[in-house]
């Protein structure tokens, strides 16, 4: 990676430092889960429709009129996973920021029958992290990025790996207290890997694959950061393509809503089988 970072260095006017370079995932760097978030707070309004609900009810009967058939009800399984290393430390205007690469994959399986389990769609992509000030002439961000990772690409290092970066990610090359720039860098990844997974499901939408009779399963919160800019249409889309697709948190703390419900925790443990308890709608505090 030093030549790439070299290779960086020399065409953004800053200095390469060849810095340790470790997977930051595997080591104890302080920083925020950027999955799913923490801090949820029950919220005023109801998130049950079947109105009068206060204990756990039965959906054994839907439960066997959705099985009828022996046709699974969730068809499409999805799951984003995400690998990020900091490879090098570059220095603009006497400020050290960190070169972040990342690796992203995003796999979804189909079951098209209770007995048949098979892969539907792979996505790969290999990105890097850099400053917005990397682009200290002021031009425009997406050109000017998107060129650099294309000459990038031409490095006979590259070639020779048959590696190929699909992106530059620019972070925000400042830090509000208690974070660090490794965590922005590591929240921009993050986000491509998002981007990746709504594709995904943007795509099974468009083939109709996904409707009340085959949803899709996909791990971690179907909750969204709101986008910087963005036309007000594409998250009417969004809403609209996640109808048939369900969330499976695995941060979930039922100790979070204890202030709404005090035996939530127990009511779960308890729960019998084909049981729910009544739905609890929650809020979390927008960035």
């Amino acid at each position: 990676m030093h030549k790439i970072s070299e290779f960086i260095a020399a065409e953004t006017d800053g200095d390469s430092y060849k810095s340790y370079r470790y997977c930051i995932d595997a080591v104890e760097v302080p920083k925020p889960d950027y999955d799913d978030h923490k801090d949820m707070v029950p919220s005023r309004r109801s998130g049950e429709t079947d109105k009068g609900l206060k204990n756990p009810k039965s959906l054994a009967s839907l439960a066997k009129q959705i099985g009828r058939d022996g046709k699974p009800l969730f068809t499409f399984f999805l799951d984003g996973s995400r690998r990020t290393y900091k490879v090098d430390d570059v220095a603009y205007a006497n400020t050290l920021y960190p070169v972040v690469a990342g690796q992203i994959g995003v796999g979804c399986c189909e079951r098209p029958s209770s007995d048949v389990f098979r892969p539907h769609q792979l996505k790969l992509s290999f990105v890097l992290a850099l400053p917005r000030c990397a682009n200290s002439g002021g031009r425009s961000p997406d050109l000017y990025f998107n060129k650099l990772v294309k000459d990038m690409n031409q490095l006979p290092s590259l070639q020779k790996q048959q590696l190929q970066f699909s992106k530059i990610l620019p972070y925000k090359d400042k830090v509000d207290l208690g974070q660090t720039y490794e965590h922005k860098a590591i929240a921009k990844i993050q986000d491509e890997m998002v981007d990746l997974e709504k594709l995904v499901v943007q795509s099974l939408v468009e083939k109709r694959s996904l409707n009340a009779d085959n949803f899709l399963l996909k791990d971690g919160s179907l909750e969204y950061q709101k986008m910087e800019k963005g036309d007000p249409r594409d998250w009417a889309a969004i809403k609209s393509n996640y109808r048939c697709v369900v969330g499976v948190s695995k941060a979930f703390n039922p100790e979070a809503l204890s202030s709404k419900v005090k035996s939530i925790s127990k009511d779960i443990a308890e729960l019998a089988l084909y049981h729910r308890t009544p739905a609890i709608l929650y809020e979390t505090p927008r960035i």
